[in-house]
């Protein structure tokens, strides 16, 4: 065989010649320049693969076949031992489809075994999880405990319902002696003398779910005196007592359960003489086989108390918990390998032939598999670049597009760089839910983008951080106008997961005009953003050199704050909180911080690094001590003290702060107790309980930041608390956006509707005072009318109107 484009002459007498001519020489109609790569007969195939490593290798030239007269009689041979070879291929390969599909049958029939026996075994427990339903309940408890239970009642609540919904074959209602109440057969009401027909066959879950039976619990029993069966798989919750398990009942195959009917409210209705029982049955040669093959593809499936499956049915032995054979579920299985088997044999004589196509597809798909291949790269790329949930650059795009734009850059033409961060984001997250959360980003993003001008870049770099590349035509004034547009689009509420939610953002500028690299440019940017949340969240803040001796200052205050607490640095001062009328309605308590090098420092300052060092709990106790101390010496004001949500998740607080403040001689109703959104959102049962008992020892509740996070009428209801005080960062915007004025107004006109008193926090200038005043805002805190200062400086002008 020769491979040219010229006459040719095999170097050898048997043998294969492989030539190539450039496509160019072609084209003029003349020779080209010939290539012979000589392969020996006895490689054959080798020469196919060499013919395709040239096409791949000399793009410009063409390869193709050319059979001399000295290689016809070789290449039959060849072909006709590539042929024989293919068959025996063939051969193997359908011994190989033969054995793959035998075993696939094994395997289908093996795992509807495991499926059938699944769900005998989860219908047991779906049955007591369907008595629950109606066992653990308040109203059920109290209709039995009526000497004469209602009849009718408890047929449309009970035995009909159960029939009804889940099916259940019988239900029978006990009383506190095991006689009979009421009898329910496939939802019609019967004479009790259908419960003692079975009576003897239900005896052992009776006595079972009585704890008459001293045996241990079975896989899907539940009784409280005993523990928990090693591999149970109960799936009602502790309150339930039930014996459950496979049986014959009247004969015929049973799931059947024995359930304790108690209250759901633990001590709602007394049962002196003990509690009624449920039992429910349900037959799995009736209906239930319905559902087996509709739930499970279980084809065909009967009960057979023997076996006597047939050829093409498969037999599945029943045993109780007991080890007893009571019968055999049968079913014709599903089986697939036979079926592809039955499929591909008449295709046997086409075998050649497909293999050919085959490699005709091969060829096709391998070159549309690299067309795929480019798109899928080109995609890749794309992903790393751009964030997946707002589709902005990440934050490798935006560094070479700082990269670009430094080297751009000029002292008449800088360009600047903002990081934008969401406050309070994580909030949302914990209490909507990550889904909330994703919303919230998409939406600012949305806004974001709509906002810049074309021509400058919007990055998202992670979590709820965003930055912005201002490249063209910026000045300082229109960067600082701009910052505010930013923080404007938080005027407006996102309506995430169903409900809305008013946050703010933080930002940090930098600018650059030439000599810092892009790592330089993101650090200044960084850190004008951690100023912004230190300076109180919803503000911006340019970066300036000074403020990197206030990171360094940060850093060393995280490792003297254990010290200073455990020398006495730390101070509680307090802070006025005026009524709108006029005059002292009470103090917060604020922690200082007298640092022997920095002087005072506030919470602003203490509560991050408090976080960050884990110090949070004990400098929360060490103000819970003062408060209580000082509300003891003045014994007629009210004090308010912010407790963290580390703190009320602790066990035991609320008995513990209770004692705190009466070992002091304090009176916890003139205490009030601040709290954020996200303590109550967190609904667990602990905080639940923890409220409850604060409030009944007389502290009141106040929850503070209102309006940052899930303002939720939910929570407010569900709660009891006595105070709002709405977030400074409103109060801060209230003169300049009639958008945040009316948000105020909401929250006071909410607060009222609900019968709370409202607190505006951060009244800094006699404009806010009035706004609030005319909204109707109860009481008033801030510098306007009052610093934090030590109690003893406050006490006699700010006490002289409270009653004695």
């Amino acid at each position: 065989m020769c491979w040219s484009t010229a006459r040719c002459r095999p170097h050898w007498r048997t043998g294969y010649a492989i030539s190539t001519a450039s496509r160019s020489s072609r084209r003029a109609q003349r020779p080209g320049h010939v290539v012979r790569i000589c392969v020996p007969l006895n490689s054959g195939i080798n020469a196919f693969l060499m013919c395709a490593i040239l096409s791949m290798t000399m793009p410009d030239r063409r390869v193709r076949p050319v059979f001399g007269d000295h290689a016809q009689k070789p290449f039959r041979a060849i072909a006709v031992s590539a042929m024989l070879l293919l068959v025996g291929m063939a051969g193997l390969a359908f011994a190989g489809i033969y054995w793959s599909t035998h075993q696939s049958d094994q395997i289908s029939v093996a795992r509807q075994l495991r499926v059938a026996q699944l769900a005998i075994d989860v219908s047991l427990d779906e049955l007591a999880l369907q008595q629950e339903t109606v066992a653990i309940w308040d109203d059920a408890a109290t209709k039995l405990a009526d000497p004469h239970p209602p009849q009718t009642w408890l047929y449309d609540n009970i035995g009909s319902w159960l029939h009804r919904i889940f099916k259940h074959d019988e239900v029978f209602i006990l009383d506190s002696s095991d006689r009979p109440i009421q009898s329910v057969s496939q939802g019609r009401l019967v004479s009790n003398r259908r419960f003692m027909a079975v009576r003897k066959d239900l005896l052992i879950i009776i006595d079972g779910a009585r704890g008459r039976r001293d045996v241990p619990n079975g896989r899907h029993d539940r009784n409280i005196a005993r523990p928990l069966h090693e591999h149970t798989t109960v799936r009602t919750t502790a309150r339930a007592t039930h014996d459950t398990h496979l049986m014959l009942v009247d004969g015929r195959p049973a799931a059947a359960s024995a359930m304790m009917i108690k209250p759901s409210t633990p001590g709602y209705v007394r049962q002196p003489n003990g509690s009624p029982l449920l039992v429910s049955v349900r037959y799995l040669d009736g209906n239930f086989l319905a559902d087996l093959s509709a739930r499970h593809l279980i084809d065909a499936p009967r009960f057979s108390r023997v076996d006597n499956a047939r050829d093409g049915e498969q037999s599945l032995l029943l045993r109780t918990e007991w080890r007893q054979n009571f019968g055999y579920l049968i079913w014709h299985p599903e089986l697939p390998g036979t079926k592809i088997l039955h499929t591909l044999i008449p295709l046997n004589a086409f075998v050649l032939l497909a293999l050919g196509a085959f490699i005709s597809a091969l060829a096709f798909r391998l070159s549309k598999s690299m067309h795929s291949l480019a798109t899928t790269q080109t995609e890749a790329s794309y992903r790393s670049f751009h964030d997946p949930l707002t589709g902005l650059p990440n934050r490798s795009l935006l560094k070479l597009r700082i990269d670009k734009a430094l080297a751009a850059c000029t002292p008449h033409q800088p360009i600047w760089l903002m990081m934008i961060d969401i406050d309070r984001f994580k909030e949302v997250n914990d209490t909507l839910g990550h889904l909330a959360g994703d919303q919230l980003i998409r939406k600012f993003a949305d806004r974001l983008v709509a906002l810049l001008p074309p021509g400058n870049v919007v990055a998202r770099l992670g979590g709820d951080e965003f930055a912005v590349l201002l490249a063209e035509n910026w000045t300082a004034s229109t960067v600082r106008s701009f910052c505010d547009d930013v923080r404007g689009l938080f005027d407006r509420p996102f309506d995430l997961a169903e409900s809305q939610v008013f946050a703010s953002a933080s930002v940090g500028t930098a600018r650059a005009a030439g000599g810092v690299d892009e790592v330089e440019l993101m650090r200044r940017a960084d850190v004008a953003l951690y100023r912004a949340k230190d300076d109180g969240r919803n503000c911006a803040r340019p970066y300036a050199s000074v403020m990197d001796a206030k990171t360094r200052r940060r850093s060393i205050l995280n490792s003297e704050l254990r010290r200073a607490l455990e020398e006495g640095e730390l101070a509680v001062w307090y802070q006025p909180e005026h009524a709108a009328s006029g005059g002292v309605v009470g103090f917060e308590a604020l922690l200082r911080w007298h640092h022997p090098v920095h002087g005072l420092l506030t919470p602003g300052e203490i509560i991050p690094v408090a976080e960050e060092t884990g110090l949070i709990g004990p400098i929360g106790d060490f103000v819970i001590h003062e408060v209580a101390r000082t509300a003891a010496q003045w014994p007629q004001a009210f004090f308010a003290v912010n407790l963290s949500p580390v703190q009320f998740r602790t066990e035991g607080f609320a008995d513990r702060l209770l004692s705190v403040f009466l070992d002091a001689g304090a009176d916890p109703r003139r205490i009030e107790l601040e709290v954020t959104e996200r303590v109550l959102l967190d609904d667990s049962p602990a905080i639940h309980r923890t409220l409850l008992r604060l409030r009944g020892a007389g502290f009141r509740i106040a929850l503070d930041d209102f309006g940052t996070g899930y303002s939720s009428l939910g929570y407010l209801q569900r709660f009891r608390v006595d105070k709002i005080k709405i977030d400074q960062s409103f109060v801060a915007r209230m003169e300049d956006s009639a958008g945040t004025r009316a948000i105020v107004g909401a929250i006071i006109a909410l607060g009222h509707a609900l019968d709370l008193t409202v607190t505006a926090e951060g009244v800094e200038t006699s404009r806010q005072a009035d706004i609030l005043v005319a909204a109707g805002c109860d009481e008033l805190q801030g510098y306007f009318f009052s610093a934090a200062q030590p109690m003893i400086d406050l006490a006699r002008p700010a006490l002289s109107h409270f009653a004695a």
